[in-house]
């Protein structure tokens, strides 16, 4: 994370490589970006411990994650929720 006078960056980086670099001017936002990475890592914990064979293991992740955003923050749950309809637009929920 880096604090600037035209705003934060919030940057991800592994092994010294920028993995990606987020800008915002608003705290909220930024607060957003950390707590829903979070929040997210720990759905995944979650689903891990409770593996369900046969489900795809994003049902019960999303579910998790926007539970555990929404009990902060019910427009960061939203917020989140309309970027997961994003995701399973893209590639939805597949049972077998």
């Amino acid at each position: 994370m880096e604090f600037k006078s035209e705003g934060f960056e919030y940057v991800s980086s592994e092994r010294g490589y920028e993995i990606f670099r987020k800008h915002t001017h608003s705290l909220d936002e930024l607060l957003f970006w950390i707590i829903s990475r979070v929040a997210f890592n720990m759905a995944v914990d979650y689903e891990l411990s409770h593996r369900a064979a046969g489900k795809d293991s994003r049902i019960m992740i999303f579910e998790k994650y926007l539970s555990e955003l929404s009990r902060i923050n019910k427009e960061w749950g939203k917020k989140a929720s309309d970027e997961i309809e994003a995701v399973l637009l893209a590639a939805p929920f597949s049972d077998s």
